[in-house]
């Protein structure tokens, strides 16, 4: 019996990799939750919501740095400076 739980508990843990890896999809990605659950088998979306949410509180305390902006980011963003 202990067997069977120790490997049910087993199968929900994920790395800290994994978990920024799916965190960053959802924030930086533009992917919903619903797309980034399916794609990685993540049966829960609290467990992604409580991730993304670590994930931005990281950010906002500067212990992760975000990913340099594409081309088109930094278009998009010079384009938006006439608007506020």
């Amino acid at each position: 019996m202990k067997e069977h739980i120790r490997a049910l508990l087993q199968r929900f843990q994920y790395s800290e990799q994994f978990k920024e890896t799916a965190a960053f999809r959802v924030v930086f990605g533009g992917e919903t939750l619903s797309q980034v659950m399916a794609d990685l088998d993540i049966h829960n979306s609290y467990t992604l919501r409580n991730w993304v949410s670590l994930y931005q509180r990281k950010l906002q305390t500067g212990l992760f740095v975000s990913p340099p902006m594409t081309r088109t980011q930094k278009q998009d963003a010079h384009a938006l400076q006439g608007f506020f």
